[in-house]
């Protein structure tokens, strides 16, 4: 196995940071918390509210599998880049629901399309740059 660089290190740190951060979100969602109330309007709490249980599973895929893809990549397996992958999954399916199945545009600002549109660039980032750390023998 080859030495991966500092760049690794960062993006597996960052990567573990970001997905905690949706994973305390998805918490905070799931148990209805008043912190996580509070980030919307009634009308965007509706929509939340209404959303079908495979959207909120969806939503569990892509932070926990995101956080352990994150953890295997610092920790040099190889498993990271199917995690990652299952990760994108859930992200998709949470985009379809959002972008084509609910007009969220209609209740959300445009920084809601540019958030989820980063989440989106970040999480095919990662699935990307696992399989460049297997190509490169970092993991294994």
């Amino acid at each position: 196995m080859n030495k991966p660089n500092k760049v690794f290190f960062a993006v597996g740190i960052i990567g573990l940071l970001w997905n905690a951060m949706g994973s305390f979100q998805f918490i905070h969602q799931v148990l209805n918390t008043e912190t996580f109330r509070n980030q919307y309007t009634n009308e965007q709490l509706q929509l939340l509210d209404n959303a079908p249980f495979w959207v909120i599973i969806a939503f569990g895929f892509a932070v926990f599998f995101g956080l352990f893809g994150c953890l295997a990549l610092l920790l040099k397996k190889s498993i990271a880049y199917p995690l990652f992958l299952l990760s994108l999954l859930g992200i998709i399916c949470q985009m379809f629901y959002n972008w084509v199945l609910v007009d969220s545009f209609a209740i959300y600002d445009a920084s809601a399309f540019i958030m989820t549109s980063i989440i989106l660039i970040f999480a095919l980032f990662l699935a990307f740059y696992s399989k460049l750390c297997i190509k490169k023998q970092w993991i294994c």
